[in-house]
């Protein structure tokens, strides 16, 4: 029988990487999502890419009221370096 994840062991960490870029209108609704994890050892990494729509905003005041929450921001450079910028400050065991 196959054990579904994270099976025994609920101590490895995952880091989670949110590139973000203009999305206000979905921002909360993910943030709100993966905070509702059952699996609770978790860093949500936030990147602005140089928005201009207030997701930058959101996005800090989630950090401010979610210690999972790290927010990170650069100009306008793109997903992959979004990406490239968040696996630069995880901590996690696992990487999504």
């Amino acid at each position: 029988m196959r054990e579904e994840f994270p099976a025994k062991n609920m101590t490895a960490k995952v880091s989670i990487v949110v590139p973000c870029f203009n999305d206000i209108g979905c921002l909360a609704r993910w943030l709100d999502a993966l905070l509702a994890q059952s699996y609770q050892v978790l860093q949500i990494i936030v990147v602005d890419d140089g928005s201009t729509d207030g997701s930058d905003g959101l996005a800090r005041e989630y950090a401010a009221r979610h210690s999972k929450i790290v927010f990170l921001q650069q100009k306008h450079r793109g997903p992959a370096e979004a990406r490239n910028l968040a696996v630069s400050k995880a901590s996690g065991d696992i990487l999504v």
